[in-house]
């Protein structure tokens, strides 16, 4: 599993993939699972929101992908956007203190 999360961070152009690969491991995995358990819900949805973001921005860009890619590359860019806005919407529903209604 690590040498295909490595090739995926060579292939995104990150540095030190050797690094990054498990990093980006464990915010994928530890995160959600801290989100999941409403576990701060405010700081790990900004953290996972702005995560989704900055992995819609490096690995989906669109705007310099190949005609065959674009629309492919399109999709899955405002796809990372839409689940970003999720993630914030959490954060804000958090700090506000408007967690979920009381179950019936």
């Amino acid at each position: 599993m690590a040498e295909i999360g490595v090739a995926g961070v060579v292939h995104s152009g990150l540095p030190l993939p050797g690094l990054a690969a498990p990093l980006v491991i464990a915010i994928e995995i530890v995160l959600p699972l801290l989100f999941i358990a409403g576990w701060r819900l405010r700081e790990v949805g900004l953290l996972l929101g702005l995560y989704t973001l900055a992995t819609g921005v490096i690995a989906h860009q669109f705007w310099v992908a190949p005609d065959a890619q674009f629309g492919n590359q399109f999709n899955h860019f405002f796809k990372n956007v839409a689940i970003c806005g999720g993630f914030l919407l959490a954060a804000w529903q958090a700090q506000r203190g408007a967690g979920a209604p009381p179950a019936p």
